[in-house]
């Protein structure tokens, strides 16, 4: 029982000290393991802090009065290192370091001599609390006072130095710059913190051969200065941002929300469309407004009607049974002078009726007028052009070329017809005149009352007939000049004779 209310009174001292200068919990500095474990082989726990006759987990591995935590090595000596950044307000060095014995009266630092941690460094960290690092080696110390010092920076040897019974480091923590208020860097049933000082504590184990030390990790430091939202740099977030924001470079960003919505608030102080001059927007819906003001009846610009009209007094029956369009209660057929075509027919509002024109000829519906478009009709017959048949093809000229062996005649592609050339062997060859002494053989002379007269006649008869085959290509004629030919060397032979 005594033994509680001493631990409730002891954390109810030292608690208003445990976060001095305006530290919190949240901002308190998270030391790593004060050894580089890679310089030795090893390191253990010799001593914990001492919560009256315990450790922090209510177990036995300390002494009483005990205002540390030890960390011998399990070999050789280790490198003491920054447990967290900060600056060096206080050194100490040049101390006998290989003290064995905690006897005053052997060992004077263990009495007044005011040199109790031998060769140390004392740290200033950031949340404003001190840590000391004592026993070191006689002229290892690497840092000196007014020096800023990073998380993991060696600081000098494990050694004896100081009032200690072997090399160790010894390793203390204080609020402020009052050594009088030291505490437990550990959490556990009798420490003195509701969170622990260590980026990792690990576990408490009794033997000493088991040992869990905490982990050689430095604390991250969250970056998020300027940054809403993001990654923190050390797995977390700096903010959140809203369902319809996204993060982009540390600033939360608007997304637009406009999906299925034509128009209306985007959620981000845009719209996402716009409406039509005689629309509105509805629930992200554009709908059309009837534009009936000043309007008793016709189309109200939605698909509908502003009203009906009563039927024209100039009629009767149904005489307007089938008209659309009131104006002026007047049932007409149209009111714009807008001009359509339908087919090869221009249809064109005129005085409120539809007035239809037919485009006939050339002529062919643009733009509800009949315009002459073609360069021919259909009807008009093929020429030629050349040696190209020329016809007329959907209202255009078309050009189609004969053959080699053919030409145009009349619109139509014929076959050529090559004349053929006469010849005959037996015929005399121009200027073969008999020669002198070739008579005629008995036998030879004309038959009485067929004279040379009877010879052109027939002669000129053939040739007519010679000179009409040749015109049509047809027959085997002799040329007119061979016959002539003949005829005169005839004549020659005959005077001869008489003479």
């Amino acid at each position: 029982m005594k033994k509680n209310i001493y631990i409730w009174a002891f954390m109810a001292a030292i608690t208003p000290f445990a976060f001095a200068n305006g530290a919190s919990a949240q901002d308190m500095v998270l030391e790593r393991f004060p050894l580089d474990l890679s310089s030795c082989k090893g390191a253990t726990v010799s001593a914990h802090f001492a919560h009256g006759g315990n450790d922090y987990h209510c177990g036995t591995r300390t002494y009483s009065g005990h205002k540390g935590t030890d960390y011998p090595p399990t070999g050789a000596p280790c490198t003491v290192v920054a447990a967290a950044p900060g600056e060096v307000v206080a050194t100490a060095d040049g101390n006998y370091d290989a003290q064995s014995s905690a006897d005053a009266s052997v060992n004077v630092c263990c009495g007044n001599g005011g040199c109790s941690y031998g060769n140390y460094v004392r740290i200033k960290q950031e949340d404003g609390s001190h840590v000391v690092y004592a026993h070191m080696k006689k002229g290892s110390l690497l840092v000196a006072k007014g020096d800023k010092v990073t998380c993991g920076q060696p600081l000098g040897i494990q050694a004896s130095s100081g009032c200690s019974t072997g090399t160790h480091l010894h390793f203390d923590i204080t609020p402020d710059s009052n050594g009088n208020n030291r505490y437990d860097p550990y959490v556990g049933s009798c420490g003195t913190l509701d969170k622990t000082r260590w980026v990792s504590q690990g576990g408490y184990c009794s033997s000493y051969s088991d040992i869990q030390l905490p982990a050689d990790t430095c604390q991250c430091k969250p970056s998020c200065n300027g940054k809403a939202c993001g990654d923190d740099g050390c797995g977390g977030q700096c903010g959140t941002c809203a369902p319809n924001e996204t993060c982009n470079a540390g600033a939360c960003q608007c997304v637009p929300q406009c999906d299925g919505k034509a128009c209306g608030d985007d959620g981000c102080s845009g719209q996402c469309g716009t409406c039509g001059p005689n629309e509105t927007c509805h629930e992200g819906t554009c709908r059309c407004v009837p534009q009936c003001d000043g309007k008793e009846c016709g189309d109200d610009g939605c698909g509908g009607q502003c009203g009906s009209c009563t039927d024209d007094p100039s009629c009767s029956g149904d005489a307007c049974a089938s008209e659309k369009i009131c104006l002026n209660n007047k049932c007409v057929e149209c009111d714009t002078t807008e001009a359509v075509c339908e087919g090869n027919t221009a249809k064109k509002c005129v005085d409120n009726f539809y007035q239809y024109t037919e485009c006939t000829g050339k002529d062919t519906c643009v733009d509800g007028e009949c315009v002459e478009t073609l360069e021919c009709l259909e009807t008009d017959e093929p020429t030629c052009d050349g040696n190209n048949i020329k016809r007329c093809v959907g209202g255009q000229y078309e050009l189609t070329a004969c053959g080699n062996d053919q030409q145009c005649i009349d619109g139509t592609c014929q076959d050529k017809v090559a004349p053929e050339t006469p010849s005959s062997p037996d015929d005399p060859t121009p200027g073969d005149d008999p020669t002198p002494g070739d008579d005629p053989t008995p036998g030879d002379e004309p038959t009485p009352g067929a004279d040379s007269d009877s010879h052109v006649s027939v002669q000129s008869s053939a040739d007519s007939s010679c000179s009409a085959n040749l015109q049509t290509g047809a027959g085997n004629c002799t040329p007119l000049w061979m016959v002539l030919a003949g005829m005169l060397s005839l004549l020659g032979i005959r005077r001869r004779r008489r003479s």
